[in-house]
């Protein structure tokens, strides 16, 4: 058996578990193939910083088994300038999977009815995020994107918007090009750039070089490295990049939606009959991971402890309550997650002022490093209760 993998992932030998093969669901075709070639698809983080890890944020990865509620919701704001009306009605999740479906409405203005997910938990860097997902086969956008914001101050990445089937003539290269770009918006300014990559440019021997949008399950993942660098990632290897000439200072949600315009940059408007035909008007998530960093004990030894006194934690050793105070009056979109010694995070949450106190009653006796993300800064300590 031959494990597929890129140069960005680590190189250390990763054993897959099979009755995961979630991870790699394409049409029935294609898999053959694809398992007779002896290849697996191997998605994966890239190497963690030196003393970092790696740590799964349960509140942004589902495998999407069932319909869950306390990470996702529905949003139904339609786009301008769209035939598309968003309802709850054309999203869910059944068979391992959600799904958004486009379908076709009465309406003569708003004629294909969509839907869009979001997150109810916001997130900021540094984090690595992947997804599985396929898209339709009719004329539209199948997303994956981070925002925050409206359209005269928003922080918003785009990590696809892909277009299997394109209308308009002189599209060829759609079927093939991941969209990726990011926006930064403040007083009615934009600063935008993207930076898109075409499939034919993966490893010569990665299986899902060159395939269609609909024609397999694709992972597409980012890595949002700091205020300014973003990385991201198709199938495993690295698929263009975006470096901000200001900050990204928002946390921001995830979304998938699908929709449509009758725009060249968007590929055009679909046909009607093929609203008709759920074996093409559905895209298709079949799961999402996402992963922050935490402190690595086996490196750090939990000594790692910010000597510029950013944050101060006490009592400590603390059992029900633990105050922390940012020791700074500049606060903006403040995330404070605190990690258990296993590196999983067992409380994440937004802080919007200097004094928190953080109820701990329900965390075992242990270590903990308490991290705050402020302005692009980064600190943490350790917590003993």
């Amino acid at each position: 058996m031959i494990l597929f993998t890129s140069s960005v992932v680590r190189e250390k030998a990763v054993v897959i578990n099979l009755k995961k093969m979630k991870r790699i669901k394409l049409s029935n075709a294609f898999f053959v193939a694809y398992m007779c070639l002896g290849f697996f698809h191997l998605a994966a983080q890239p190497e963690a910083p030196a003393g970092k890890k790696w740590v799964e944020m349960a509140e942004l990865t589902d495998e999407f088994d069932t319909w869950d509620g306390v990470k996702w919701k529905y949003s139904t704001w339609n786009y301008g300038n769209t035939p598309v009306n968003m309802t709850k009605e054309n999203a869910g999740v059944s068979d391992g999977k959600l799904w958004i479906k486009a379908t076709l409405s009465d309406d003569e203005t708003l004629w294909m009815n969509s839907s869009r997910i979001v997150s109810k938990t916001k997130i900021f860097y540094p984090m690595y995020m992947e997804c599985s997902m396929k898209a339709n086969s009719i004329s539209s956008f199948n997303t994956f994107w981070l925002n925050n914001g409206n359209s005269t101050d928003r922080n918003e990445i785009d990590m696809c918007e892909s277009n299997a089937n394109p209308s308009m003539e002189g599209k060829e290269a759609m079927p093939y090009t991941l969209n990726s770009q990011y926006f930064i918006v403040k007083d009615n300014v934009t600063e935008r750039n993207n930076g898109n990559f075409d499939s034919h440019n993966l490893m010569l021997d990665n299986p899902l070089r060159a395939v269609h949008w609909d024609q397999a399950y694709h992972t597409i993942g980012i890595w949002w490295k700091d205020a300014r660098n973003v990385q991201f990632y198709l199938n495993g290897e690295e698929a263009g990049s975006v470096t901000a000439k200001q900050d990204f200072t928002l946390s921001m949600t995830v979304i998938w939606d699908v929709w449509t315009q009758n725009e060249r940059w968007v590929g055009g408007l679909p046909e009607k009959d093929d609203l008709l035909d759920d074996t093409r008007n559905t895209m298709y998530v079949d799961w999402i991971h996402t992963y922050t960093l935490a402190e690595d004990f086996n490196v750090s030894s939990f000594a790692h402890e910010d000597s510029g006194h950013k944050i101060d934690v006490y009592p400590n050793p603390a059992s029900d309550y633990v105050n922390i105070r940012l020791n700074t009056s500049e606060i903006n979109a403040a995330t404070l997650t605190i990690t258990n010694a296993a590196g999983k995070v067992v409380k994440s949450q937004e802080i919007e002022k200097a004094e928190n106190q953080i109820s701990i009653k329900n965390l075992p006796v242990g270590f903990y490093v308490v991290q705050v993300i402020n302005k692009g800064s980064v600190t943490s300590k350790v917590l003993i209760k």
